[in-house]
């Protein structure tokens, strides 16, 4: 097994935000609120908690967190977000597009910190990385070689490669953009690209027959709420209608995915309680810049790819940071 590299995340404009920045000032006395706008409780908000410790922060002496979990239902989310805007925190932590674009229509003074979102400037949730300029700053979770590098990673494991089904949700503002970028990728390895959709679990049902009905040769599911409070459910579709696939995160390799690509995301809610730290020591979303992730996990499930008879090349296995046998 090749062993995790150690990853490390690039602030835009050269900030450096490993250590508590405590130039603020002492923090105030009195008791502050962070609201949070998630999918679900899970391990990610456990480092979010933590790393607020570190930097002074505890839950019931001079802060109070304030959960709302959409629990992949992203109807609710708009009435979560006003929820939480009503309450006048000090600040909301999002996970996920969908989750900041509904804060952000509800409040343009309360600041918000992305743990995570796919394209901020895309979606135009900030002016720019270096200064985001609004009330809105955080991670973005997508840097530019990640869709190509799925694209390159499913080509060189799928022989034969022709024709790949993304799942995408229509709702996802981050998905119009990740769809063109996966069809530039795909055109010069003339691999067609379907696209089917899904927003919820009704619609995620009828995904299903859709896309065994164009027959790819392998699937790419994009990250959203949607799809992450149904990992193993998609993984398990995947692997008994014997198509490799893709993802974005561990998650999906550990419950029977192929394989899964994309930046460590403990990271990001951990940078995201920096950030907060920041904020509540008087430090302006405007002024703090979206923080990249340069540096990516790859896992490969090699008892699903011998599942589904796969001869993954040992050059791409070499690559991988872990295998799950």
């Amino acid at each position: 097994m090749v062993p995790a590299r150690r990853r490390s995340f690039l602030v835009v404009a050269g900030v450096v935000l490993a250590a508590p920045f405590v130039a603020y000032g002492q923090q105030a006395t009195r008791m502050r609120r962070i609201g949070v706008l998630g999918g679900a409780p899970g391990p990610r908000w456990n480092d979010f908690e933590a790393t607020l410790r570190e930097n002074g922060w505890r839950e019931g002496d001079n802060v109070q967190v304030v959960w709302r979990w959409s629990s992949g239902m992203p109807e609710r989310i708009p009435e979560l977000a006003a929820d939480l805007v009503h309450l006048k925190l000090d600040v909301i932590v999002t996970e996920g597009t969908i989750e900041t674009t509904a804060v952000k229509n509800a409040t343009t003074e309360i600041p918000i910190v992305m743990a995570t979102t796919a394209d901020p400037v895309g979606t135009r949730l900030v002016a720019s990385l270096a200064r985001p300029g609004g009330n809105v700053t955080g991670s973005a979770t997508t840097a530019p070689q990640l869709l190509p590098k799925q694209i390159e990673l499913l080509n060189e494991s799928v022989n034969g490669l022709r024709r790949i089904a993304v799942l995408r949700n229509p709702m996802n503002p981050g998905h119009r953009l990740a769809y063109s970028q996966i069809e530039s990728g795909t055109e010069p390895l003339k691999i067609k690209v379907e696209a089917v959709d899904a927003h919820d679990a009704a619609t995620l049902a009828r995904a299903y027959s859709a896309i065994r009905a164009v027959k790819p040769e392998a699937l790419l599911v994009l990250a959203d709420v949607v799809f992450d409070a149904r990992q193993p459910e998609i993984a398990e579709f995947a692997r008994t209608s014997r198509l490799p696939a893709i993802y974005n995160k561990v998650a999906f390799a550990e419950a029977g995915g192929l394989m899964s690509y994309g930046a460590r995301y403990d990271e990001f809610f951990r940078q995201a309680a920096r950030y907060v730290d920041r904020i509540l020591r008087g430090a302006k979303p405007s002024e703090l810049p979206v923080v990249l992730p340069t540096q990516f996990e790859f896992v490969v499930n090699v008892r699903t790819a011998k599942e589904l008879a796969i001869r993954i090349p040992q050059s791409v296995l070499l690559r991988a940071d872990r295998l799950v046998e």
